[in-house]
């Protein structure tokens, strides 16, 4: 047996024979692909990399609206609880809930503003199809400092508000589906689009190129009825 590999993003100790970090998602292919471009292909893996627009895909928009929405119910639900119980009453727990859904509003424009300014509308992630099932990771140096920046900003200001988006979005750097927990495939060719749900919030949106697709959708549907069988595929 050779000596014990590492990630080099990381520093993860690799399984034998892994072609991605099971612990921060990063490739361990060439990472020299151009975006858009398969970044490896070799036995029962594909990896590649794409750069996904922002402001025109409706899958972000409902991310982004249901985001929101449950950070403005949580939000609203703890402030307006502590307003009614400090003798507001429901005008207390009403006035709770506008401030809430007003810092969501605030949060959909700033989101908006990063998107087509500092992202400039494109967002590169990298995918895996492997033998044991599928990794999403965000690559984007910019968008680990910000979701870190979000909860560092709510610590010093002491506004827990402000660490809701981050926090969320964070813990959705690397999204890991396993073929057994697959519950649900829907394939959206005309978008090149493959949406995956596991259980529970555990879902991954393949993002595929003009040339991998029909490879990629194939792959998954194969796995999936090997190891998933009750899965809906559609």
């Amino acid at each position: 047996m050779g000596d014990p590999m590492f990630c080099r993003r990381c520093g993860s100790k690799l399984k034998d024979g892994s072609r991605f970090c099971t612990v921060c998602g990063g490739s361990i292919a060439d990472d020299t692909a151009a975006p858009g471009e398969a970044a490896a292909s070799s036995g029962n893996e594909l990896i590649w990399r794409v750069d996904v627009p922002l402001l025109s895909n409706r899958f972000i928009w409902t991310d982004m609206l249901l985001g929101t929405g449950a950070t403005v119910l949580l939000g609203g639900t703890i402030i307006g609880g502590i307003f009614a119980t400090s003798g507001g009453g429901l005008h207390g727990f009403s006035q709770g809930f506008l401030g809430a859904a007003i810092f969501g509003v605030f949060i959909l424009l700033v989101g908006l503003f990063t998107f087509a300014v500092i992202f400039g509308n494109r967002w590169p992630l990298e995918f895996v199809v492997g033998e044991h099932g599928v990794v999403q990771n965000n690559v984007s140096e910019k968008a680990h400092a910000i979701h870190r920046l979000s909860w560092i900003l709510a610590l010093v200001t002491g506004r827990p508000l402000m660490a809701g988006p981050g926090l969320i979005a964070q813990s959705r750097e690397v999204v890991a589906i396993q073929w057994e927990e697959v519950r649900t495939v829907r394939k959206y060719p005309e978008l090149g689009v493959i949406a995956i749900h596991g259980a529970f919030m555990d879902n991954v949106r393949l993002y595929c190129t003009p040339s991998n697709f029909a490879a990629v959708a194939q792959r998954v549907e194969t796995a999936v009825k090997q190891y998933a069988s009750a899965a809906v595929i559609s």
